[in-house]
């Protein structure tokens, strides 16, 4: 089975609020099977989904949601916001549900344990929606319910799949042992919840794997994390699979042991005269120094844009090192041994 957790990241300052998702990567049918893609942006930049339960039902589900834009002209009209794609996925959820046949004996109806987060930003209402989707076995169909407006809901946040209510538990009791009650909203709590729970094989077996990790951004657009798995002194992963940095995409990482962001930039500039960077790189280098070390305080765009800047110099100085001519003494003891 699984976890999975959304909520909504620093909803007072709504300049730097985020729809965030978290989600393990165990899937379980009589074993466990710690590879599975549980996260998934269905073709759209603006909302992500995750889901927990049955996978036998769920994939189906789901791979025919990320064909819809095959199949519905409108899916990737910009002008379709959050809530109108939520109708969009029900309602294809339920018809796909219903064409089922061939029950077992008895069986007036298929199962459908499985249930799905989902959400996105609304440019219409300016700010995140987050719903569950469940399976209404009265009605026949899958049923949105609204969880980033419940007035018992404060923080704004949904838990789907197995241990629910002690996720509740261990993440309310987190956010008062840090003192953040007063802040009255999240920041990266439930990531810690999934983290510890999913490394805690002893007392939650049906959770597990490296995190999946996705935020939604006011911009409309969504991104996906890797995280170093089980811990910083682990290896990168990303969708729960573990990957070679060298052959991965750039995306950013995440430490499950404090749920930061690794940055990978060196804290401290003590050689750059050794670089042969050209003038306006250099400035722009200098200008986000004090002394001989980086700001504290700069935004992460010119964080990305440096650590690029230091990679090709790395990179450009490998090549003039090995293009450069060998020592003559080097060079007089690869002619002997030729």
């Amino acid at each position: 089975m699984t976890l999975c957790v959304g909520w909504i990241r620093g909803r007072k300052d709504r300049d730097s609020s985020e729809l965030c998702f978290v989600t393990d990567s165990r899937l379980r049918q009589g074993e466990a099977w710690d590879q599975g893609t549980k996260l998934f942006d269905l073709g759209r930049r603006d909302c992500l989904l995750c889901f927990a339960g049955d996978t036998s039902r769920a994939y189906p589900l789901i791979l025919q949601g990320f064909h819809t834009h095959r199949t519905h002209v409108d899916w990737t009209d910009p002008r379709w916001d959050v809530p109108d794609l939520l109708n969009l996925i029900c309602d294809l959820f339920t018809k796909t549900a219903l064409e089922i046949k061939d029950l077992p004996r008895g069986q007036t109806q298929p199962d459908m344990e499985v249930g799905f987060l989902f959400g996105g930003w609304s440019w219409r209402e300016r700010d995140f929606r987050l719903w569950k989707i469940l399976y209404n076995a009265d009605l026949k169909a899958f049923v949105p319910e609204s969880w980033h407006d419940r007035e018992d809901n404060r923080f704004s946040f949904a838990f789907i799949g197995d241990h629910t209510e002690e996720a509740k538990k261990l993440l309310t009791d987190k956010v008062v042992s840090d003192d953040n009650v007063l802040r009255g909203t999240l920041e990266m709590e439930p990531l810690c919840i999934v983290a510890d729970m999913a490394r805690n094989q002893t007392d939650y077996p049906e959770i597990g794997g490296a995190l999946q990790i996705g935020k939604v951004y006011p911009s409309g657009n969504n991104e996906f994390f890797g995280v170093w798995w089980p811990s910083i002194n682990g290896a990168p992963h990303i969708m729960g699979r573990l990957v070679s940095l060298y052959d991965a995409p750039p995306l950013r990482f995440y430490n499950p042991d404090t749920a930061e962001l690794i940055d990978r930039l060196p804290t401290m500039l003590n050689e750059l005269d050794a670089f042969e960077f050209d003038e306006p790189i250099q400035k722009y280098i200098t200008d986000r120094m004090e002394g001989l070390n980086l700001k504290d305080t700069l935004p992460e765009a010119e964080k990305m844009r440096l650590h690029r800047i230091f990679k090709e110099a790395a990179y450009a100085d490998f090549i003039r090192r090995q293009e450069a001519p060998l020592p003559e003494t080097q060079s007089r003891e690869q002619e002997a041994n030729v």
